[in-house]
Parts: C-alpha cells; structure tokens; sequence
C-alpha cells in the first residue's frame, strides 16, 4: 500500500521536472509547479520551503533513477558476469585455496568491490593516474594489501 503522505510530493517534484524540462530552470517559479501539479502554491511550499529544496530533490529523483537503470545494466550485462567469472578462476579462487585471501570478507563480495573501484576509474578518471601503466600499479598498490593476508 501506498503512503499518502508522499503522493504530494511525488506529484510536485513529477511536475517540477516537466516544467524544467518545458521552461528551463531558471523560468520555472513556484506557481509554475503548482499550476502543473494541479494545487495551491502554498501546498507546494509546505513541501518545500524554497525553489532550490524543489530543485535539489528533483535533481535527487533524476539521480536515483538513472543510478537504478546503470545499475541494472552493469550487473545484467554478460561481460561484466565474464569478466567476474573470470576474476574468481584465475585470482579469487586460488588465492583463498592458498590461504592467502582475507577472512573478512566472502570472494564475490571481493570480485564486486574490484568491479566498483574499476568502474569508479573509467567513470571518473584520476587527476592523478593518466596512463594504463600508472593505472594498473595503483590498482596494485590498493587491491593487494585489501585482498590478500
């Protein structure tokens, strides 16, 4: 069942996005919300003191669900199950049959957290690392003192 008490704000932020997109930013107010949400501009306000709570929370809205659709394409797609696959046959796996893996944490998690930290690299290159050399020493220099005893 649905909490009613978030039906108005869904239905403001839904209808702050429209206007954002129509009009732009900047010539959205307040009673442009309200007129497309249907409602008073004082019931917009009650839900949000100002223009940038409204702003910030549809920006927020936009960013949960474009890291909801990233996040299921990332772990459906069959390169990325390969490639941990992979990763647990060749390095996981004989490195905990050696003994050698940390206790703490099971090896999927592992192979997930190595995903995440790729991934935050090729999503939002360093400042610092700018060759595939320097790449894979830093990766190095991070993932063996995490992974392994």
């Amino acid at each position: 069942m649905t909490d009613s008490r978030h039906y108005p704000v869904d239905t403001i932020v839904a209808a702050a996005r429209r206007c954002y997109i129509a009009r732009g930013i900047s010539a959205t107010g307040m009673q442009e919300v309200a007129d497309c949400a249907g409602m008073a501009r004082s019931t917009v306000y009650r839900y949000f003191p100002g223009r940038d709570d409204l702003l910030v929370a549809t920006i927020k809205g936009e960013m949960e669900q474009l890291n909801k659709r990233l996040r299921h394409a990332i772990w459906s797609s069959d390169v990325i199950v390969r490639f941990g696959e992979e990763l647990m046959d060749h390095v996981i796996s004989p490195a905990r049959d050696a003994g050698l893996l940390q206790d703490a944490v099971r090896p999927e998690i592992l192979v997930e957290w190595v995903y995440r930290l790729l991934l935050s690299f090729l999503t939002l290159p360093s400042n610092w690392v700018r060759s595939d050399a320097q790449l894979r020493a830093t990766l190095h220099a991070l993932l063996v003192p995490v992974l392994l005893k």
